[in-house]
């Protein structure tokens, strides 16, 4: 994963203008092949047999460096760290080692940033899930609601439409009473 930028490009250029202005007369082949794009040529320069451990350094310092750079041919996290490891591990006193653990922590720190983008990235997915989750639930319950809701109203309508009739009912029963009264207390008509 890249650096927002080219900031992992920019960072580790400037350490190379740092180093060659600290010089060491091997390396500047390589840089020049780095500057101008050549990653695995430049590789190579620096690879070659170095004259002194102060060149040596430099040049273990370089080769993490150009491992280091995201984009590149040469690009290679892990091999990055072997060799910026063996500056501080061999040279340890040096400003060398000093460049070497700082690029080390920036890696660290890019590495942590992915990891930490990656999970951001699943947590968002998992937020969106839940949304979407949240959103069928809470239609169902509109739904139920909507649908316990009118259950309910129309239990209370026939409630209220049985209560009508049962009033009907003793109504319609008291009006029998009534005319059976009546027509108990009426004379009987002379049937022929």
């Amino acid at each position: 994963m890249k650096m927002p930028g080219g900031a992992a490009r920019a960072l580790l250029g400037s350490l190379l203008v740092a180093l060659t202005a600290l010089g060491c007369a091997s390396a500047s082949r390589g840089d020049r092949l780095w500057e101008l794009g050549e990653h695995r040529e430049a590789l190579q320069a620096y690879q070659r047999t170095a004259r002194d451990a102060d060149d040596e350094a430099s040049l273990l310092l370089r080769q993490g460096l150009l491992r280091a750079v995201p984009g590149t041919d040469v690009h290679d996290v892990g091999e990055a760290r072997r060799l910026l490891g063996a500056v501080v591990q061999r040279y340890s006193g040096s400003v060398w080692a000093h460049e070497a653990r700082l690029v080390l922590a920036g890696l660290e720190a890019h590495e942590r940033r992915r990891v930490l983008e990656t999970e951001i990235a699943d947590l968002r997915v998992e937020l969106e899930t839940l949304r979407e989750q949240d959103r069928q639930v809470r239609a169902a319950l509109e739904i139920e609601g909507s649908i316990s809701g009118g259950l309910v109203e129309r239990l209370r309508e026939v409630h209220r439409e049985s209560e009508r009739l049962r009033a009907e009912v003793t109504r319609l029963r008291a009006e029998i009473e009534q005319l059976k009264a009546i027509d108990l207390d009426r004379p009987p008509d002379d049937v022929p």
